[in-house]
């Protein structure tokens, strides 16, 4: 049993003082910078490949589509081999295939049905290490800090969603997309190197995978802490997928943005969520956790219609930038909870029913608001999302969440 350190002044950051979270933190914190390098990379090729808002949204869609289909397989996967293991082979594999897709970015072979096959590769390989990812912190840190834990994993979520879209958007504008998927496959090296397997492997059994995959289902059918989670969870994504699959597209049509300003969008949301990521603590002792997760849901369903209403740039930075406080208020809280709704010994699972749940109703929702942006157009689309968040915050605030083991 770990033991909470002291934290003394280092506050919510006393979990950095374990030497392995903070190795994995400060891996995590480079692969991400190296996500956003190709989220950035890949909207912006595609923009530049097609103005269809069909298709652009495609992006997130074939993204988000992999954690969908291969969460629930990656979770069982989890939970009975060496978590570090699944992880470091992952890592490898996407070494290789973001390198392949920025040579052929360079020599120009891309096309619309490439960049959406290498996101589409990318994305299943990602999948395969996803529940392993979350369901490893519980594991190096002490209970008493999973909140700190979590809100820490925010920040290495989030402020390279501040640092890397400017970066990367410049990157693009300098060099090309093909710079910013290069980029990418670096990021996965450290993460290589760090996840050292704790156990020698083991002979995976088809029937200890099946019996795996039919408790982790038996789960979600009869555990009440885990469904509420969940809930909570497909109303926040449902409407946070209109975010990453049409902003590009809002940046270039709506506001005649460049490569550079579209970065700087996507960084006010990093920043804000970095910003609240110092006292999401305080807010949630204050308001209660369903309070809180309400809270953040309006005021980013608020600031979401109005990046879409307003005609500002400046003002578009600014809304994003508290979207960006109530978006890593809700995400923080619900990344937490779902740690509590389910037994040590099967985490990786109902953590990948969380996975499931949020990817596959954002790769349903950005489908769909691509189909509204077509419709009603891209600023439009972004009010309607944000009203949807309101309604559903407003149905769901009264749905209690699992916080304590």
């Amino acid at each position: 049993m770990l033991e909470r350190p002291n934290a003394g002044a280092w506050g919510a950051w006393s979990v950095l003082r374990e030497r392995v979270f903070r190795a994995v933190w400060l891996v995590d914190f480079v692969s991400n910078l190296g996500y956003f390098a190709q989220a950035v990379g890949a909207g912006w090729l595609m923009t530049s490949l097609t103005s269809d808002p069909h298709v652009v949204a495609l992006v997130q869609t074939a993204s988000s589509l992999p954690l969908f289909i291969l969460a629930v397989p990656a979770g069982v996967l989890a939970d009975l081999m060496d978590r570090r293991r699944l992880i470091r082979d992952a890592n490898a594999a996407l070494v290789v295939l973001a390198a392949l897709l920025s040579v052929a970015t360079w020599t120009g072979h891309v096309t619309v049905a490439v960049l959406l096959g290498a996101t589409f590769a990318l994305g299943a390989v990602a999948a395969l290490q996803e529940p392993a990812w979350g369901a490893l912190i519980p594991d190096i840190v002490p209970t008493a800090e999973l909140p700190s834990a979590i809100s820490l994993n925010g920040i290495a979520f989030n402020l390279p969603r501040v640092l890397g879209p400017p970066l990367a958007g410049l990157l693009v504008a300098v060099a090309g997309p093909a710079a910013a998927f290069a980029v990418n496959a670096a990021s996965f090296v450290p993460v290589v190197f760090v996840m050292r397997p704790q156990r020698v492997a083991s002979r995976l059994t088809l029937a200890a995978f099946r019996a795996g995959f039919a408790n982790a289902i038996s789960v979600a059918r009869t555990s009440i802490p885990l469904r509420r989670v969940l809930g909570r969870n497909a109303a926040f994504s449902v409407c946070s997928s209109v975010l990453f699959s049409l902003l590009p597209l809002l940046a270039r049509v709506h506001f005649h943005a460049s490569a550079a300003q579209y970065g700087i969008l996507i960084g006010a949301l990093g920043a804000g969520s970095v910003a609240v990521a110092q006292v999401v603590d305080r807010i949630r002792a204050a308001l209660g956790v369903a309070g809180a997760i309400f809270t953040g849901t309006v005021v980013l369903g608020v600031c979401v219609a109005l990046t879409g209403l307003t005609s500002s740039y400046a003002l578009a930075c600014a809304a994003l930038f508290v979207a960006g406080l109530g978006w890593l208020t809700v995400l923080s809280s619900l990344n937490t909870s779902i740690q509590f709704a389910v037994v040590p010994a099967h985490r990786a699972g109902g953590y990948a029913l969380y996975l499931v749940t949020s990817q596959g109703i954002s790769a349903f929702g950005a489908a769909c608001w691509g189909v509204l942006a077509d419709a009603i157009g891209v600023g439009a689309t972004f009010a309607a999302a944000g009203t949807l968040f309101v309604v559903l915050g407003l149905v769901t605030r009264r749905i209690p969440v699992p916080w304590s083991a």
